[in-house]
């Protein structure tokens, strides 16, 4: 006597055979990151702690602490290059403004659009104080990104609140946009 079972399409079952590969492969990455989340031992820490205080070094060397910090007075141009340089550098991410402007604010898109315009046409325009100024401070910005990340691996560490410590003065020299200046503090 036959099982009364129905006959699997043979598509249907590659894409079943295919679904299943993806969910192992899904399963294996996020257990891969799950490891890399957990906190590194003291001795596997070691090279990660070597290389982010080498990473410091290196920032101190090719940033200039102290040109970073007499940064604080902005030209209103500056202001707006700063307030929308990091949008400027992903494009990706000004669709993803739009984007939320669209769902919870459409009022601001246009205004948002023509801000972007405007800091794309400052930038151009720079007079050379603003775009020695710019660039010092938008250079340290994207450098300080690898520090941070390699530091948010550390945490648990018994070196942890020392290098944090030494990664927030590089971050204090860069400062925050704070109106029409950078606050330092």
């Amino acid at each position: 006597m036959q099982e009364n079972s129905i006959p699997m399409d043979p598509s249907l079952a590659e894409t079943k055979r295919f679904q299943d590969e993806r969910d192992a492969e899904l399963e294996e990455y996020f257990a891969d990151l799950e490891k890399s989340k957990a906190p590194v031992t003291l001795r596997e820490s070691e090279p990660v702690i070597a290389e982010l205080e080498g990473m410091i070094t290196s920032f101190e060397v090719n940033h200039s602490l102290t040109e970073l910090r007499a940064i604080i007075e902005l030209s209103p141009n500056l202001v707006i290059a700063f307030k929308y340089a990091d949008d400027l550098a992903d494009p990706r991410r000004i669709e993803k403004d739009i984007k939320t402007y669209e769902k919870y604010n459409p009022g601001y898109v246009e205004t948002y659009k023509a801000n972007i315009a405007k800091a794309k046409e400052i930038i151009l325009r720079f007079k050379l104080e603003d775009a020695r100024k710019f660039k010092i401070r938008m250079d340290a910005k994207r450098d300080m990104i690898p520090i941070t990340e390699k530091l948010n691996n550390l945490k648990g560490n018994t070196n942890y609140e020392r290098l944090k410590a030494e990664r927030l003065i590089l971050s204090r020299a860069i400062g925050t946009l704070q109106g029409d200046k950078i606050n330092h503090k």
